[in-house]
């Protein structure tokens, strides 16, 4: 008899013990001066969802600037995340921990480390001059403060450029047929960053 009742504890709790933690597969990520863009791909080893933590640390110092948590479905494998950077002119170490109902992953320390660049009188022209809009794959950019050779370049998550032009009205349409994923687009005005922001083709 006892060792019927052993058994069947052994049974019962097989699956908590096998239960597997998340699994981080492959990662990508693309900077401005003031936002990080980080794209993951996941097994999640379980049901329900999946949290995902990200801490940046500055490297001059080694403190702790950053401490973010996302929660993700567990039946997706991929998954975008944005976060604002506290200081720009600084070299940032991330690490990323995931974790599921059952079992935490293993820390990812240092997942990838970046310079974030350093900001040159972007107060000057205030974000709200542009907006940017995706529709039907074409990008919608409208200006109230044109200036002659204002650029538009749009970037993938790897840092390629996929496609730029010349803002030549107040209101002008930007063809933008790429592979679906998460874009980032830049409004520069020479080496002077005006605004950037994130669409995403669907």
């Amino acid at each position: 008899m006892k060792n019927f009742l052993l058994a069947l504890f052994v049974i019962a709790t097989l699956p908590v013990v096998a239960q597997q933690p998340p699994l981080l597969n492959q990662f990508n990520f693309t900077n401005t001066d003031w936002l990080l863009d980080v794209c993951i791909n996941y097994q999640s080893n379980d049901t329900g969802t999946v949290l995902v933590q990200f801490q940046l640390a500055a490297d001059e110092t080694g403190n702790m600037v950053l401490d973010k948590y996302f929660t993700v479905p567990a039946d997706n494998d991929t998954a975008c995340f944005q976060l604002l950077l506290p200081y720009n002119c600084t070299r940032y170490i991330v690490t990323m921990n995931m974790s599921n109902a059952h079992a935490y992953g293993p820390i990812q320390n240092p997942l990838f480390s970046f310079n974030a660049g350093c900001l040159s009188s972007v107060a000057d022209v205030p974000n709200t001059d542009f907006s940017v809009l995706l529709r039907d794959q074409t990008l919608l950019i409208a200006s109230t403060n044109l200036t002659q050779g204002t650029q538009v370049e749009v970037f993938d998550l790897l840092g390629r450029k996929v496609t730029n032009a010349v803002l030549s009205s107040a209101q002008q349409e930007l063809p933008l047929q790429e592979s679906p994923g998460v874009y980032i687009v830049k409004v520069s005005q020479g080496a002077q960053t005006l605004h950037t922001t994130k669409v995403v083709v669907r």
